[in-house]
């Protein structure tokens, strides 16, 4: 997973930025308060904290199905590096959560909802990753969606709200995050944007 300073290189390079730039000139011309600033994003806290968490959920959720002979090999893997994670580790990852809580959301201090991309580069091709392992599966769709995993950590509502269409045509998005429990000032937003900027009728060219 890139770490935040390579995040920002790919982003000013591509038009998953430009989404986010043109989102906040349009809250503005909404009548919102709008800023730019990095928030305290713990990297670590990926590594120790909602990697393991998702390593383990795998584990414990194929434990619970029926035939987990059936899955594919690289969803087997994932949950063979899940058990080798202990209660006792997940109880120490559990007990850190307050820590990376108070740092992520303390930029809510300031502003009722941060804008981040929704994706940090476009959708990869159509079976690019067939004959990758696990690993390198898990590696290359986490380095494109990293803006994701800390707020399920945290427990904050988020929402991806679809955006425009990039260069060649493919799909563009933002996300939304607020304060806990604060869904309702995202659906709210999330109204904003879709009155001024409808979607439902746009699509994208089918080749």
């Amino acid at each position: 997973m890139p770490d935040a300073g390579e995040q920002g290189r790919i982003l000013r390079r591509l038009p998953q930025r430009d989404a986010v730039a043109e989102a906040g000139l349009l809250l503005r011309e909404l009548g919102h308060h709008v800023v730019e600033r990095d928030f305290d994003y713990p990297p670590a806290a990926a590594a120790t904290n909602a990697i393991p968490r998702y390593f383990r959920g795998v584990h414990d959720e194929v434990r619970a199905l029926p035939h987990p002979e059936r899955l594919e090999p690289r969803t087997r893997t994932f949950a063979r590096i899940g058990g080798l994670i202990s209660d006792r580790r997940m109880s120490a990852i559990r007990a850190a959560e307050g820590e990376v809580s108070a740092r992520v959301q303390a930029i809510f201090d300031d502003v009722d909802v941060v804008v981040t991309p929704g994706t940090a580069v476009g959708p990869p091709r159509v079976g690019a990753y067939a004959r990758r392992g696990a690993l390198s599966t898990f590696a290359l769709v986490a380095a494109r969606v990293p803006f994701q995993a800390m707020f399920n950590v945290t427990g904050q509502p988020a929402a991806v709200v679809p955006w425009g269409l990039d260069g060649d045509g493919i799909p563009t998005s933002i996300q939304l995050v607020g304060r806990p429990f604060d869904e309702a000032t995202l659906l709210s937003l999330g109204a904003q944007i879709e009155g001024a900027r409808p979607w439902a009728d746009r699509r994208p060219r089918v080749g």
